[in-house]
Formats: structure tokens, C-alpha cells, sequence
């Protein structure tokens, strides 16, 4: 779910008022335990770990490993705001790959070259939660050289972000040598064998767990090598490198997927899936278990795929896609074409260049992912909110329609239909489950497409369920009123799947297994995927002013701790 639609009810409201007209005229707490995904098999604790080895992996968006040496440049990747506005930078972490497991004291050394820019490295504890809009640290100290300026901090929940920060003045270079020690609850810094002080290390580092990251924030043109990284274990401790690479889905027997398959044949369960706590917590990996789809929740989304124009980060989905396909899991792509999630660079491209661009990226992306990603959300939420101000066919008045017109669905479908013709293709929008106008306006697009000999296979039915779609009780929505939207879709010769399923309110988890029940019962509904799995990883939820995350303890099968809600499972479970 985009952060949007938990702010849909003013919107819902309006729409009822104003739809006609327009028909007319178209004519989702993050505990500090986690560990690896079993089976990981490290090398033995010792009292040096050299993370250029030969033997060690780099999956990291901007960098690439030469010999022993990293070679970093600028990602470009940052989180924009629904207007397309900066945020937060995303800075690049080494998650489907090595890392390090430490048992008491240890320290980090890293030598940069050929600094260019701003750049920095950051260990974490446990990585950050990146969700729509937004990127909160759980636990990770970050040191920043500038020029003569030297910057570090810890970041972690209880702090909030830089919870302690020390700043020096130190020599300009193109080269320094930071060592970072963690002992005794603090962390201190030397650069270039000068001691830079040290602050509370807070217990970011208590999971025993270190990740890697490594950024040059001065794009485009930043960049920096990395010619020693080094862990050592310091009175005492040890260290140890380990491989997320070997992280993998084991499918539970006894899950939604396993019921799906005896009760349809050929249904898909699934779930919306982020790289982090896929390589990082084995409690979601055994949730996951439940599942035989995964659809890409934010790395495959054009800010974190192509950050920069004609620079295309592949890292994160490419790691997802391997974990789905090595469990036997297939893979849902999200999304090609969306008003937001838009780097900034999108919203200054002339209108005149904007197709080019458009399906350069499209074509780029799935062809990337041809025969690995089965299916795709090739343009996400089309309809406009506002109905009043909708364009033809109800359609968002985004940059895509103000330089192409409607004509943007149909060119965005057969570009991704020319690089990967065994996708299937899908238009995925909310409120169409019980909002009879809103479903209308995507009927009418739905129609003008097939006519026309678009590409176009399926409709996704959001399904963020709300009290402006249950009952009076707030507990059940109208099943045969989907299942009606659905058989219109069939007439079409439309597939249909419910594709982001959720819930606002305790009361309304009995309307999750209505939404199951009609897809189990149409032949023509493929899959049923929730936006998330566990309410710890949850887009319902949202960040303060101190990008301490606030839980929103609602919505999914399993709740913030990772821990079954009953009546989630067994409305889910009793449909299937």
C-alpha cells in the first residue's frame, strides 16, 4: 500500500458525488534479535575478518568489486514524497551479500582513495526499515568525511535519528583511514591514527550482527575506493564474515499457499516482500513460508531502479527475485509506471522527451527481468483521486497524461508486452472493490484497451479495506458485489487478482478471508496477495519527526512482534 490510501476516506467521499459525470464525458517495532536466515554457514570466529577478501561478496548498489577493492560511486538513490518532492537519500547497504558476525569487542578499518565529494560508511546492527516514503534506522553509526570536516553518529530507535553526533575538523585529502571501535558500550573513531572522541554506542550492535554500507552522497559525479576493510576482534572479541546469499524461503506445508493449491489448483498466495528482513530476520522468512507469490514492494519502484536518468540499480530486486526463484516462489513486479515514488529527476523531464524516457525504463527493467518476474503492475493507481479533476477516462493528470494523453496506458503496455512477451500485464488501482463509480471508470479504460489490441492481461483490485468498504458492522465487505466486478472483468477477457489486501480496523479482519473467498470462487481471479506479511514491516505504519518509526499494529496476518493474529489467520485460512 502507498502511504497515500490510509488517507483515502475524504477522497472515497468525493468520489461518490462526482463520478458520474466523468463516466459521462470518457464516453506497510523492529526488536534488536535479529539474525541470518538459516543455513548460513560462516567462517569460525577469529580475530581478523578481511571484507575484501577473495572469497567475499559485494550485491551493493554503486559499488563493484575490482581485485581488493571496492570502487563506490554515487547512486543517486533517495525517497521522494507523494509531490515528487526530495526526502531522505537511501543510502546503499550490503544486504544480499557479506557481512559480519562478532562476538564482544571489535573494531573496523577502512581506508578510502580518490575521494571525491561527500562520502560516507555506515555499519549497522540491524538495517533500516525502508517503507513508502520513508527509511527509519533501527541501529547504525555512520561516519562522514566532507572536505576537512569529519562527522559520526548513532542512529537507532530510541534516539531517534543521529541520537549522538560529534563532529572535527580534520585535514583535507583524497585518502583517510577511519577505524571505528565498538567495546564496553561505546564507540569510538580515530582518523588517520588521531582520535576523534567516542559516544554510547546505545546497543546497536548487540545483535552480533554488522552490515556494510558504503555511499558517495555527492552525485552524480561522486565516488571513492575502498582499499582496506577490516574487522578485527578487540579484547577479546572476534569476528567472523558470513554470506546472506545462502537465505532462502522454506515453504510451510501447512500455509496459505499449501491450502490455495488443494482448494484451486493454480491459485497463487502471496505477499508483498522488502529485501531487509528477508535477509536479516528468520521469523519473517518462516512467514513468508506461507506463500507462493512475492511481489516487489518498493525496490522495483522507478526511485530506487532508476534513481539517475539512464542509471538503473538493480541490486535489491535482483536479490529478491534470486531468494523468491531458489524457493520455488514466483514473482510479482511493482511498479513500471507510477505518479509517485518518481525520482526527482522525472518531474523536469520536458514533455516532449518523456515517452523516450518512459519506455526506455520500461523496456530496461523488464527485460531485465524476462522470465524471472512473471507478472507486472505496468501502470500503478491511473485513477485520479479526484474525479473533478480527472482527465479522460477518469484518469490521474500525472506528467505521463499531460505529455501523452491517455495514449500512456496503451504505449507503457506494449513496451513492457516487446521486452518480455510471456509477462503478464496488469493496471492495479484501490477502491474498486465496493466503490461501483470508481470500478466503472477502470471498466471503461478496461474496455478502450482490449478494443484497441492493447497488451493488457489483468486488473489488480487493491483491496485496502476500510469502513467505507465493509458493512455496517465494519466487519465483512460485499463478497458478490466483487465477484460481479470481477465476472466484468472475465467478459473482457481480463484476469483479475487481488493484489494488495489489508485492513484499517481489528473488527474488519473477517473481510481479509471475504476477499479470499471471491477469488477462490471466480475461476477467473489468479492471486491473492496482502501488502506485507507481519505488522513489523508494515507501510500502515509511519515515522515522527525523529524518524522513529509508529507502529500501526493493524492490517496483516501477523502482528508487530511477528506473532499469528487469530482472527486475521482464520478468516484467511477458513476461505481457503
Amino acid at each position: 500500500m502507498e502511504n497515500l490510501e490510509r488517507n483515502h476516506a475524504s477522497l472515497k467521499e468525493r468520489a461518490g458525488r462526482a463520478t458520474l459525470a466523468v463516466l459521462a464525458a470518457a464516453g506497510v517495532f523492529m526488536p534488536a534479535h535479529v539474525s541470518e536466515a538459516e543455513p548460513l554457514q560462516p567462517n569460525a570466529l577469529s580475530q581478523t575478518a578481511d571484507m575484501l577478501g577473495t572469497n567475499t561478496s559485494w550485491n551493493m548498489p554503486g559499488a563493484i568489486k575490482s581485485g581488493h577493492q571496492l570502487n563506490i560511486k554515487a547512486t543517486g538513490l533517495g525517497i521522494v514524497n507523494q509531490d515528487g518532492t526530495p526526502n531522505q537519500t537511501n543510502p546503499p547497504v550490503n544486504l544480499y551479500g557479506s557481512r559480519l558476525n562478532t562476538t564482544g569487542a571489535f573494531s573496523v578499518t577502512t581506508t578510502m582513495s580518490n575521494i571525491g565529494g561527500q562520502v560516507q560508511e555506515s555499519l549497522y546492527g540491524t538495517d533500516d526499515v525502508v517503507e513508502d516514503e520513508w527509511r527509519a534506522p533501527i541501529g547504525n553509526v555512520t561516519m562522514r568525511f566532507n572536505g576537512n570536516k569529519f562527522a559520526a553518529s548513532v542512529n537507532d530507535q530510541k534516539n531517534g535519528t543521529d541520537g549522538h553526533v560529534l563532529n572535527k575538523t580534520i585535514k583535507a585529502s583524497s585518502s583517510h583511514t577511519i577505524k571505528m571501535t565498538d567495546k564496553s558500550g561505546k564507540v569510538s573513531f580515530a582518523v588517520d591514527g588521531k582520535s576523534m572522541g567516542s559516544m554510547p554506542d546505545d546497543g546497536i550492535f548487540n545483535t552480533h550482527k554488522v552490515w556494510v554500507g558504503m555511499d558517495a552522497l555527492s552525485a552524480p559525479s561522486g565516488k571513492f575506493s575502498v582499499t582496506k576493510l577490516q574487522a578485527n576482534g578487540e579484547s577479546g572479541g572476534k569476528v567472523s564474515l558470513a554470506d546472506t546469499r545462502s537465505t532462502k524461503i522454506n515453504r510451510d506445508p501447512t500455509g496459505f499457499q499449501a491450502l490455495a493449491s488443494k482448494k484451486r489448483p493454480g491459485l497463487l498466495m502471496g505477499s508483498a516482500v522488502a529485501l531487509g528482513p528477508m535477509v536479516s530476520d528468520p521469523t519473517y522468512d518462516r512467514l513468508l513460508g506461507n506463500e507462493g507469490l512475492v511481489s516487489v514492494e518498493n525496490a522495483g519502484k522507478w526511485q530506487n531502479i532508476e534513481p539517475e536518468k539512464g542509471k538503473f540499480n538493480f541490486k535489491d530486486m535482483d536479490a529478491i527475485v534470486d531468494i523468491a526463484r531458489k524457493s520455488g516462489m514466483k514473482v510479482h513486479g511493482h511498479a513500471l509506471v507510477f505518479t509517485e515514488a518518481q525520482p526527482t529527476w522525472m518531474r523536469n523531464v520536458p514533455a516532449n522527451q518523456l515517452e523516450k524516457v518512459m519506455t526506455n525504463h520500461i523496456k530496461t527493467v523488464v527485460g531485465h527481468y524476462k522470465g524471472k518476474v512473471s507478472s507486472w503492475d505496468v501502470v500503478n493507481e491511473p485513477l485520479a483521486d479526484d474525479y473533478n479533476k480527472a482527465g479522460q477516462f477518469g484518469l490521474r493528470e500525472n506528467n505521463f497524461y499531460k505529455a501523452m494523453g491517455p495514449d500512456y496506458v496503451e504505449i507503457a503496455l506494449r513496451a513492457a508486452h516487446a521486452a518480455d512477451p510471456s509477462a503478464k500485464l496488469y493496471l492495479n488501482d484501490y477502491g474498486m472493490e465496493s466503490d461501483d463509480n470508481k470500478f466503472q471508470l477502470m471498466n471503461v479504460l478496461s474496455q478502450y484497451l482490449t478494443q484497441i489490441g492493447a497488451p493488457l492481461n489483468g486488473i489488480g483490485f487493491e483491496a485496502h479495506l476500510d469502513k467505507f468498504d465493509t458493512n455496517s458492522a465494519d466487519t465483512h465487505i460485499d463478497e458478490a458485489k466483487l465477484e460481479d466486478h470481477f465476472q466484468v472483468m472475465a467478459n473482457l477477457g481480463l484476469k483479475v487478482r487481488v493484489s494488495e489486501l489489508d485492513v484499517s480496523n481489528p473488527s474488519e479482519y473477517p473481510a481479509l478471508g471475504d476477499a479470499v473467498k471471491a477469488c477462490v470462487k471466480h475461476p477467473n481471479c489468479e492471486s491473492v496477495t496482502t501488502w506485507g506479511i507481519t505488522n513489523r514491516y508494515s507501510s500502515g505504519s509511519d515515522t515522527n519527526g525523529n524518524d522513529q518509526i509508529q507502529y500501526n499494529n493493524i492490517g496483516l496476518p501477523y502482528d508487530k512482534n511477528e506473532k499469528p493474529i487469530s482472527a486475521a489467520i482464520q478468516a484467511i485460512k477458513s476461505s481457503l
